[in-house]
């Protein structure tokens, strides 16, 4: 097939998650860099809360979010815009583009069964994910360009009211971010005891303001921990948008949390630390510099990779584990260490 080195229309699939939204943002600057006059649709066929973290994302015109059930509907509306590429940067959807009538198919990955069987190639299987996505950016016209400019996620003035309201009255003191929670898998959560015991040595070290974040899912564990530190707590739990969120990681000083969301979202703002145990950090670390990962030293960890699962059967399985043996043995000194290299370094503490 001859290649468009300047197509008009590029459309773009995306996996709903919140840290796979994030891993995109690169690519969608980079194609816009490529191809500053294209119309460029982005689109999940999943629906989730992530949404507005592309909402005020100036490289994309479209952003459209549905649901499976309407598949054949949206692969119709597609097919009237006639669109010259399509980028799967999500689960296979190539028979969707074929209905919806694209012209070019392109997909990061290499082969057609990545979501069952891992990539033969092990260099590749360790990159990180938002370079497997420009990988399919760089087929569109075969050029290769980066920018290590790391993650995008643009705030409205609304946002940033928002957060000055919550936590302006804080001044010089020292604001932590901490998420407590890791909605998909419960295995990369850390136990909730050594949490707690890590901000008593926090809040004792530095006379910090601890500042919880999550949905609604995250409430318990928030109630838990402001019974044990309440004269310390801010309870944001279920009570922010995603934006209002990131709006007050942005006026914090550091973050701490697992492989999750709030991670990356916070990473695109303020320093993270982040503890891994199952999950590859060459993968899904956060792409910020100003990033810490706590991790175990047992062999088995990881075991959770990029692409897809590293094999379906196995990432499946995984979302029914509910503890990781890797995870257990870190210990809270291990992560209090990690906070304080990341104050210091970063923050002049």
């Amino acid at each position: 097939m001859v290649i468009q080195e300047y197509p008009e229309k590029i459309l773009i699939s995306i996996w709903a998650g919140l840290g796979d939204i994030l891993f995109i943002t690169p690519s969608l600057r980079i194609l816009r860099k490529k191809f500053p006059k294209a119309k460029i649709t982005v689109f999940s066929l999943w629906g989730g809360p992530g949404k507005s973290l592309l909402e005020l994302n100036p490289y994309i015109d479209k952003l459209i979010y549905s649901k499976p059930g309407n598949f054949f509907k949206l692969a119709r509306l597609f097919s009237k815009e006639r669109y010259d590429i399509g980028i799967e940067m999500s689960f296979p959807i190539f028979w969707f583009f074929k209905l919806a009538k694209v012209k070019r198919n392109i997909s990061f990955a290499k082969r057609p069964l990545w979501w069952i069987f891992p990539y033969g190639n092990r260099t590749d299987a360790l990159l990180h994910a938002s370079e497997q996505y420009l990988l399919a950016v760089d087929k569109v016209d075969n050029e290769v360009l980066r920018d290590d400019e790391g993650y995008d996620l643009f705030l409205s003035e609304e946002d940033r009211i928002f957060a000055k309201n919550i936590i302006g009255d804080l001044k010089e003191k020292l604001k932590i971010v901490l998420h407590p929670g890791a909605r998909c898998n419960k295995n990369k959560r850390w136990d909730l005891e050594k949490i707690i015991e890590l901000l008593k040595k926090i809040i004792y070290k530095f006379d910090a303001k601890i500042i919880i974040i999550g949905g609604e899912e995250d409430k318990g564990n928030a109630e838990i921990i402001k019974k044990e530190l309440s004269k310390n707590i801010i309870d944001l739990t279920g009570n922010t948008t995603l934006r209002q969120t990131a709006a007050v990681m942005e006026l914090s000083d550091i973050f701490i949390g697992h492989d999750s969301g709030p991670t990356h979202i916070a990473s695109a703002f303020i320093p993270v630390v982040s503890i891994f145990a199952s999950t590859n950090p060459a993968n899904f670390s956060p792409l910020s510099k100003k990033t810490i990962i706590v991790r175990p030293k047992l062999k088995c960890s990881p075991c959770f990779h990029f692409p897809g699962y590293m094999n379906l059967f196995w990432g499946l399985r995984l979302r029914w584990i509910n503890s990781c043996k890797a995870m257990d043995t870190i210990s809270v000194e291990d992560v209090y260490k990690a906070v304080c290299e990341g104050l210091r370094k970063w923050k002049d503490y």
